[in-house]
């Protein structure tokens, strides 16, 4: 899966000053890097947080209307469609206190592949959890 977010969190509960993870290219493969900027992760144990948020297209507007009016109704149709927001990825994987998978970073790296089931398409408001997806790294 494509533009995934994949999250690293120490499982030791430490907090971190720097953000670990990554987004899935076109593969579903992540780089990992630390800080966003410096590639690789500091060896450790961590729970690995995956998400995607798919919000559906404005079609109806191709630019944000100068009209008072027609802003108005541009701003409420946007609202409408954050309320179509929909997660891919099963929400167990979403947070560090559910997530179940969990790998650790030795001196060699870490190159595995984690999959997390087939991708759905379930609101943010459901109330059943939304299914996983893709193969990530």
């Amino acid at each position: 899966m494509v533009d995934a977010t994949v999250r690293l969190v120490p499982t030791d509960g430490t907090e971190t000053r720097f953000t670990i993870g990554g987004k899935t290219n076109v593969s579903g493969v992540a780089e990992i890097k630390t800080d966003i900027e410096w590639r690789g992760v500091p060896k450790g144990k961590y729970k690995v947080c995956i998400s995607k948020l798919v919000v559906p297209e404005m079609t109806e507007y191709k630019e944000v209307p100068k009209d008072p009016d027609e802003y108005e109704k541009y701003t409420k149709a946007l609202q409408a469609k954050s309320k179509e927001t929909i997660s891919v990825v099963d929400s167990k994987y979403n947070t560090p206190g559910t997530t179940p998978l969990i790998i650790e970073v030795t001196e060699s790296g870490f190159k595995e592949t984690i999959d997390v089931g087939a991708a759905v398409s379930n609101s943010l408001d459901s109330v059943a959890p939304s299914s996983g997806s893709g193969k990530k790294r």
